[in-house]
């Protein structure tokens, strides 16, 4: 889910994720999993507001990938920490 940058900070998310999880209430799920970028410092702000809470960490470790060939290669590599709420 994401909010796009002018809007945010107007309720936007917060009734899109109430939405979300009323609906998923309904049909009787009892535990939801969030994955959050770790310096996603809002959305973990409202997470926390809609009582989220952390629960766990994982450590995430793109290798690196050569895409292409000859003179022409890209090297792509991402190194990534994310928070698991719950």
């Amino acid at each position: 889910m994401a909010v796009n940058p002018n809007y945010r900070r107007n309720g936007i998310g917060e009734g899109l994720l109430q939405g979300v999880l009323g609906t998923m209430k309904e049909a009787g799920v009892d535990l939801v999993l969030l994955d959050c970028l770790s310096e996603a410092k809002e959305a973990r702000a409202l997470y926390g507001k809609l009582e989220f809470t952390v629960r766990a960490e994982a450590m995430v470790k793109r290798l690196w990938v050569v895409l292409g060939g000859g003179d022409m290669n890209l090297i792509r590599g991402t190194v990534l920490s994310r928070t698991v709420f719950c």
